[in-house]
Order: C-alpha cells, then sequence, then structure tokens
C-alpha cells in the first residue's frame, strides 16, 4: 500500500456515476457535508483493501482526534478532511483560522504532532470552483471561494502570515466529469 494507490481509490469511487449525482446535487447546496465525505471515504478505501484497518476521529499515537487513520502491515496514514461548499457565506474562512475548524488548522496539527513515520493529508473537496476565475498573474478579490488559484495562495499566505512554512499548491483533480466544478485538492503538510 502506497499514498498512491489509495488517492487513485477515493477518486475513482467518487468519479463512479452514483457518487457524480451526489456531487451535482451537493455542490449546489450551501452546506459544509464533512460527515458525507468521510463517509464515503472510509467506504472507498474498505471496498478496495478489506484487510486494512481504519479509525475515524479517534486519538492515534500524539494525533488529536483524525478525520481518517490508514494502517497496513508497512504503512500508516493520517488524513484530515474538508468540504467547502463555496455557496456558503464563510467558505473563505475555512482555508485561513476565522472558524473553528479550518484547512491552515488542519496543516499546522499534521505538521507538529504525532509519529514521524506516517503519511499526513489534508483532502479538501471543494466547489463549485474554476482552477483559475481571472487572467494569468492577477488575482480575484470579491469571487476568491471559487477560484482554486487564489483560495490556495490565500492558504499559504496565511500560514506564512503566522510564521509558518507555506504549503505546495495541490494538484487539483476534478471529481466532477465533463462539467470540471468539484475538485479534490489534496495537501501534504
Amino acid at each position: 500500500m502506497t499514498w498512491t494507490s489509495i488517492h487513485d481509490a477515493v477518486v475513482k469511487h467518487f468519479k463512479a456515476s452514483s457518487r457524480q449525482a451526489s456531487i451535482r446535487c451537493l455542490q449546489e447546496l450551501p452546506y459544509f457535508f464533512e460527515g458525507w465525505f468521510t463517509a464515503e471515504v472510509l467506504i472507498a478505501l474498505r471496498e478496495r483493501f478489506p484487510a486494512i484497518r481504519l479509525l475515524s476521529n479517534t486519538n492515534y499515537s500524539g494525533f488529536q482526534k483524525p478525520d481518517i487513520v490508514i494502517e497496513d502491515v508497512e504503512f500508516t496514514a493520517v488524513v484530515a478532511l474538508k468540504h467547502i461548499a463555496t455557496r456558503n457565506p464563510d467558505a473563505a474562512s475555512r482555508w485561513d483560522g476565522r472558524k473553528g475548524s479550518t484547512v491552515s488548522k488542519d496543516i499546522l496539527n499534521l505538521r507538529t504532532t504525532g509519529k514521524e513515520d506516517v503519511a499526513r493529508r489534508v483532502l479538501v473537496f471543494y466547489g463549485p470552483a474554476v482552477l483559475s476565475a481571472h487572467k494569468p498573474r492577477a488575482a480575484c478579490e470579491k469571487n476568491r471561494p471559487f477560484c482554486v488559484e487564489c483560495s490556495t495562495q490565500h492558504l499559504s499566505k496565511t500560514l506564512e502570515a503566522a510564521g509558518h512554512p507555506p504549503v505546495a499548491a495541490p494538484v487539483p483533480v476534478a471529481l466532477l466529469e465533463p462539467e470540471a466544478t468539484f475538485h479534490l485538492l489534496e495537501f501534504e503538510p
């Protein structure tokens, strides 16, 4: 088992026609559905890797209640998971720490706690959004939550402003086809 095999199983699960229909519905609503996405990721992992040990929302080796822990014989991963519904008025604050549970806090928690020999990822299910909502080298102001590029740049600026290293930009995976308006963003803290 590797992180790549986990990533591939999750992406394949969400690209199934039944999940596509659910995502189309969810992206139109202004609510955060982290519980649904966590459950679906757990289902995807159990179906693909029936012998692994899965934990959810349970303290694990110094990590405080991560969303998902994946254990195999010689591989362990700790995963924080967020759903950012860009139609929600609080969507932008889910990146930067102005609200309780945010992507920046998850990145910092995964950087600073727990065992060293585990894979650490923050998965953000994000949309509706486009990869870039502006001309090259420009930036969004009003529509930032709907722009993946500006939102992830804002995350790095937030971390830097707090005295922490920025996070590498994710490689977005379009989960909704053919529209490409709902994305999986994967951050390695």
